[in-house]
């Protein structure tokens, strides 16, 4: 049985309620193939920020299967993670990952990562994000990510409809 969630969830642009202002930055942006390499899509719970996060991964990539098995983009819910230790086995896995054609990286709920612990070997690495790599993280609490990593993002904050 499929997941409800993943059977209700929007699967174009036109199927996303409310958001418009955010719809056509990311669609324009893509389409002159500028999307940022680094961005943070923040707001309330519920309000579309992994599924825009999502739609915008198949742009990039071309990928229109299941995201669970997807080669091209792959999810992370950092709260489901045990600790530092899995929070920086992730950071390694992004900035090591060998891939053919674009990859994109979603984590999911990043304000549980501890500022100064889980933020600082996420932050020393974008540096050297590769061409083909796109980070993109989603919170419901901007504030709790350090000012030097929201300051290197592209921010796109989401509102009630």
């Amino acid at each position: 049985m499929k997941d409800l969630n993943q059977v209700i969830r929007p699967k174009s642009w036109d199927e996303v309620v409310g958001q418009d202002d955010i719809k056509e930055i990311c669609r324009k942006s893509l389409a002159e193939d500028k999307f940022p390499k680094f961005s943070i899509f923040y707001g309330p719970t519920g309000i579309g920020k992994s599924c825009i996060a999502e739609l915008v991964a198949r742009e990039i990539t071309g990928y229109t299967g299941d995201l669970a098995v997807a080669p091209c983009i792959k999810k992370y819910n950092m709260a489901a993670l045990m600790g530092k230790k899995d929070i920086v086995e992730v950071i390694d896995n992004i900035f090591k990952y060998k891939s053919v054609g674009k990859t994109v990286f979603i984590l999911e709920e990043v304000q549980v990562m501890k500022q100064e612990e889980e933020q600082t070997p996420f932050l020393e690495e974008l540096t050297r994000i590769p061409d083909d790599l796109y980070i993109m993280m989603c919170t419901t609490k901007f504030t709790a990510l350090t000012p030097a990593l929201r300051n290197r993002a592209v921010g796109f904050q989401l509102s009630l409809p």
